[in-house]
């Protein structure tokens, strides 16, 4: 759903709005607003289709690349191909297809802010989606709410959404985590065993 909140009736083109304002936006989007809001602007997240919800493909859909810089249409349409790639990967289950549902915007945002995102494979927040995925794909039984690993994604995903500032540091410190935990339950299954 996509409002223009200007005066008259037809709409003057918008002016591009810059990664800044698009990363402003993107935080109150994910402190819980309602919608997306870029000058007059406003992108709704209402019937998000998919299972899970591509919320970027939703917006680039509902116009929201054409309000933007050319530079961060293209950061928006290639963060929104990464996570439809993770979405149509048979070996990530499907729980955590939808933990990592949760990162989209925060990974936008330090996209946005860190275009080495794109040329470093190991940039943190690359290397935790990496590390999630790979986490559930090979984890040890069922994986599902009731799986520790799943607690573990839940409590490292929520502390980076919870963080106002979406830099490399915050993912960093969510894949040390992880990595961490992982390893003590590898240590901890060798002991049983």
């Amino acid at each position: 759903v996509v409002t223009d909140e200007g005066a008259g009736g037809a709409a003057a083109l918008p002016a591009a709005h810059s990664s800044a304002t698009l990363g402003a936006a993107l935080a109150e989007l994910q402190r819980g607003a309602p919608a997306l809001r870029l000058g007059p602007r406003s992108f709704a997240l209402v019937g998000v289709a998919g299972d899970p919800p591509n919320v970027l493909r939703h917006l680039l859909a509902n116009g929201l690349g054409e309000v933007l810089e050319h530079a961060d249409r293209i950061v928006v349409d290639v963060v929104a191909a990464l996570f439809e790639h993770l979405f149509n990967s048979a070996s990530i289950p499907a729980a955590m297809k939808n933990l990592i549902a949760e990162l989209q915007l925060p990974v936008l945002r330090v996209a946005l802010a860190d275009h080495s995102f794109f040329a470093d494979r190991s940039h943190p927040a690359r290397r935790l989606l990496n590390l999630l995925s790979l986490a559930a794909a090979t984890w040890d039984g069922e994986f599902g709410p009731d799986s520790a690993l799943y607690r573990k994604a839940v409590e490292l995903i929520d502390a980076i959404r919870r963080n106002p500032d979406q830099d490399r540091e915050h993912f960093e410190a969510g894949r040390a985590a992880l990595e961490t935990w992982l390893n003590e339950q590898e240590r901890h299954a060798d002991a049983r065993a």
